[in-house]
């Protein structure tokens, strides 16, 4: 503002350029600024979204991001509702994640701040989705859309061998890959090149601090959280 009134001053800004300033501010303070912060305290649809429909309008990005989010929460509330799911969550929490369609880094994939946590016989969901907020869920479903673009979907549970078990009766053959993280994205590509296909359950047996956890895949995450409740009412013999 004030080197808008200098320039005035000076004789050195003439109007089309200090309106060219004044936007550029405007934008400043939408764009995941002060304002983007007060829009989405005050309309909490916009939590995580970072203000995307304001600064961009609805164009198919935003729509496509905003329904990531939804299958998100959906997906959250159904594993959380789900009966014996607590005693499933590993100890490094559950998180459930969509991409968005043509995902190519875990900012695009909408998962769950802080993860599901087991706290007695409930699953708490601590916070609404947000782009960004998973590593390895989201490695994992990166890598399994460089192999099938729509397997966009997925959540972790602890391993089990009733768990796994209860996939092989319904016909899926667990992929077992190596617990480590480093080029953990790599080495599942290279798995889902070798079987030429992407398994809806993977899974490995841990390592030295590293819990044993399995991913149930799905196309959107609603359709990972069914698989997984299918799973775990099998495995506790519901």
């Amino acid at each position: 503002v004030e080197r808008i009134a200098d320039g005035f001053a000076a004789g050195s800004m003439d109007g089309y350029e200090a309106l060219a300033e004044l936007l550029a501010l405007v934008e400043t303070f939408e764009d995941r600024g002060p304002v983007c912060a007060v829009h989405e305290a005050e309309m909490p649809v916009l939590d995580g979204m970072g203000c995307d429909l304001c600064v961009r309008g609805a164009d198919d990005a935003v729509i496509a991001e905003r329904a990531a989010l939804s299958v998100v929460r959906r997906a959250a509330r159904r594993l959380a509702n789900a009966p014996g799911m607590a005693a499933h969550v590993p100890n490094v929490g559950t998180n459930v994640g969509t991409a968005v369609p043509g995902a190519t880094d875990v900012t695009d994939v909408a998962a769950v701040p802080g993860r599901l946590q087991a706290v007695g016989s409930r699953v708490l969901v601590p916070a609404d989705p947000e782009f960004g907020a998973s590593q390895r869920v989201a490695t994992t479903v990166l890598a399994a859309m460089a192999h099938d673009p729509d397997r966009r979907g997925a959540l972790n549970l602890g391993t089990s061998g009733a768990l796994l078990d209860a996939a092989r009766d319904r016909g899926i053959d667990p992929l077992a890959f190596d617990a480590g993280y480093e080029d953990r994205g790599q080495r599942l590509r290279e798995r889902f090149r070798e079987r030429r296909s992407v398994p809806q359950v993977l899974y490995h047996e841990g390592a030295f601090g590293i819990e044993p956890v399995t991913y149930v895949l799905g196309e959107t995450a609603t359709e990972a959280a069914t698989l997984a409740v299918e799973l775990v009412e099998a495995a506790d013999g519901a």
